[in-house]
């Protein structure tokens, strides 16, 4: 079984190819894509869990593809953005836009993608589950109503 289904999108072939393995040994299905447009036509067409996504990539770049997404196909599709030219303007600019969660490359290790991967898909999971059954949601986290 499957623990999810994560799309890789890179412009280097090497560096998709590295995490898709990494991946597929944590138990993933990976699917690649080497441009944005790529990787809109896989998200339309695919049960996607995850989007990796790189910034900076010929045509369409991260942000592009990740307010198409966001905007057009899955809403709440959690997409991690992938970058080597980061800076702190560049990552708030991602996450306002619904990034879940953004990485410097060259990665430490290719464990700290694995890992970011399980922890956002964990986090998904969970906050998806407590929006279908809000009973099962730990009633300390309300706030007392004021009068």
């Amino acid at each position: 079984m499957s623990n999810g289904t994560i799309l890789v999108v890179d412009d280097h072939e090497e560096l998709r190819e590295l995490l898709q393995h990494v991946l597929i040994s944590k138990g993933y299905k990976v699917l690649s894509a080497s441009n944005g447009e790529e990787a809109i036509e896989k998200v339309r067409a695919n049960g996607i869990d995850l989007a990796l996504l790189d910034m900076k990539m010929p045509g369409m770049n991260g942000i592009e593809v990740l307010r198409t997404i966001k905007n057009e196909i899955n809403s709440s599709l959690p997409v991690i953005i992938m970058t080597a030219y980061g800076s702190p303007e560049t990552a708030v600019r991602a996450m306002r836009l619904g990034a879940s969660d953004y990485l410097c490359k060259p990665f430490d290790t290719t464990e700290q993608v694995a890992t970011a991967v399980k922890e956002c898909l964990d986090s998904h999971r969970r906050i998806s589950k407590e929006m279908e059954d809000p009973l099962t949601t730990d009633p300390s986290h309300f706030l007392p109503l004021s009068d």
